[in-house]
């Protein structure tokens, strides 16, 4: 028995019938058909290269704006964004001299970056600590590999969006980058498992933090930081539990029960992914 789990997959699961199709899926190697591109992923991919990019690629630019040209830390991060982001229009539009993509897709594309653009210029401050006038980059890498045997034959597989290092508080920090709406369970649970997976061989604390940079109200996760707060339950022990348990499963009747929407004539009424054990089990 040898197969992955994408950590992000398995986070997102938050039904367990559909995550055991999903574990199951991966065992028995028929993978399911995964989503075609689309606008929003064009953007999500657009915003979190700009951070990585120009904080590990481009930093002297941010310092440049700073020092010589005495533009404010806000100003320089955003001047020095539109580098990365003027390659990013010039390839959009190369994409719709070939037809790759429709002139109105790319009007919504940037209309999405411009209103995203300055929140995520505003959480990028918090990266770099002003110490005498000294702007330390706290960006150590990004799109991080991260694999774990957590059974015989069994790895999960990830990527951390940023992993930062805070020399002032001697602290790691995992950052995830998301420009939809919010969804905090799924989010958080992606993030602590990245942090269970160190912490066995990580002496110093690491932080956590959620982003989103979609426009809306804070107080629904929109447009803000959220820094998780420690957790007592082990994400990974209970994940072990599930996988167990899906491995046993040899046919439909052996999935866990569908959920019922009160109100509604079908079962599951927003989610079709049930169709999907059909295949699975023949």
């Amino acid at each position: 028995m040898h197969f992955t789990l994408g950590i992000s997959s398995i986070s997102e699961n938050t039904c367990e019938r559909k995550l055991y199709i999903y574990i199951i899926s991966r065992l028995m190697k028929r993978f399911l058909q995964e989503e075609a591109p689309n606008i929003y992923m064009r953007i999500g991919k657009i915003i979190h290269t700009l951070l990585p990019i120009t904080f590990k690629k481009l930093f002297p630019y941010i310092e440049y704006y700073y020092y010589r040209l005495k533009k404010s830390l806000e100003e320089s991060i955003g001047l020095a964004f539109k580098f990365v982001l003027d390659y990013w229009i010039f390839l959009l539009k190369t994409q719709i001299n070939f037809n790759i993509l429709e002139k109105s897709e790319y009007a919504e594309v940037m209309d999405n970056i411009n209103v995203q653009l300055p929140i995520l210029i505003e959480h990028a401050k918090s990266l770099i600590d002003v110490n005498n006038d000294n702007l330390i980059n706290s960006v150590i890498d990004d799109e991080f590999n991260v694999s774990y045997e957590i059974l015989p034959g069994v790895l999960l597989t990830g990527k951390i969006d940023l992993v930062c290092f805070s020399q002032e508080i001697n602290e790691f920090l995992f950052i995830e980058l998301k420009t939809g709406r919010p969804s905090p369970t799924k989010h958080n649970r992606q993030l602590r498992l990245y942090k269970e997976l160190f912490d066995e061989k990580q002496e110093k604390d690491i932080n956590l933090e959620l982003w989103n940079t979609k426009p809306g109200s804070p107080q629904s996760g929109f447009q803000k930081i959220k820094k998780l707060r420690k957790y007592k339950d082990s994400e990974l022990n209970k994940l072990k539990i599930k996988i167990r348990k899906a491995i046993k499963c040899k046919n439909v009747e052996d999935l866990p029960p569908t959920i019922y929407f009160p109100g509604s004539e079908r079962i599951c009424f927003f989610c079709d992914y049930c169709d999907h054990s059909k295949v699975i089990f023949n």
